[in-house]
Formats: C-alpha cells, structure tokens, sequence
C-alpha cells in the first residue's frame, strides 16, 4: 500500500527593497519591490505561486497603515493589527486568508509566478501587503501561505 507522502514545506520570503525609516517622506509607493521567494528545496521545480495583493498602502509624513482590497473587504481581516501580531498569529492568517479564497473562486491572483530548479523565485510588486499561497492543491505536497509587506519598515 503506497502511502503518498505530503511534503509541508515553509514558504520563506525574503523581502528587498530600500529600507523606510520611520515612514518619513522617503517612501515612494510607486517604487517596485522585490519579493524574493526560496523554499529551501529542489524538489519542487515548476510548481506556482499565487500572488494576491490583499492590502493598499496608505502613509502620511508620521505613519503608514494599510486597508484591504475591495477583494478581501469582507474576509474580515485587520491588516494594521496583524502589522502587530506574532508569526504563529501572523501563519493562522494566512491560512484563513487562503480558505476564504477557496470560497470567493471569482478572486484572480495578481500574480502567478514558477519555482526554478533551485527552489526560488522572484516577483516584483507594489508597495502593500500580499498573501503568497500555492496555485493549485496537489496531494503530493502542500506549500503553507505567508503573508508580506512591501516595503519593510524600520523605525
């Protein structure tokens, strides 16, 4: 009896951009960023990612805050308290965030990038907040969703 083996595997991202510090007026939101995606793997060559923008930006010379998109309105999900949440809160978002898009099927990714042979891949997007989530449900492995921020903040 062959048991097919379901591979959980952490989507790591890193994310580059220039450094914002303290929201001051040195935020261009119309400036790419890079999300770069590695999952620590070579087994996974041609697998998709889909990218979902799931929050706007907004800043003013003090602060930045985010809001979702028409999409996510009514997942219900506060985007400037998950800013403060802790990772185990921040992964039990993301994975409620992907359940309510298995429910809104009209909802199409941004984005749908492909894994090299490395096991990496690389987008460019907005500033905003983006969940990063398997394209499609397979059996042989699962990919856990992340959420994030674009650019990063440093005080």
């Amino acid at each position: 009896m062959c048991k097919k083996a379901v591979m959980m595997l952490l989507l790591l991202v890193l994310l580059i951009s220039e450094s914002v510090f303290g929201a001051e007026n040195v935020l261009n939101q119309d400036k790419d960023s890079k999300i770069y995606v590695d999952l620590q793997t070579d087994k996974l060559e041609g697998a998709q990612l889909s990218v979902y923008q799931i929050g706007e930006m907004t800043s003013n010379e003090n602060s930045i805050s985010f809001h979702l998109t028409k999409d996510f309105k009514d997942s219900e999900v506060d985007l400037d308290k998950l800013m403060l949440c802790t990772n185990s809160e921040k992964e039990q978002t993301a994975d409620k965030l992907r359940e309510f898009l298995k429910e809104e099927e009209e909802i199409k990714p941004l984005q749908i990038i492909e894994i090299d042979k490395d096991g990496k891949t690389e987008t460019a997007v907005k500033a905003g907040m983006y969940l990063i989530c398997q394209f499609e449900d397979t059996e042989d492995f699962e990919i856990q969703p992340v959420i994030a921020v674009v650019p990063t903040v440093n005080e």
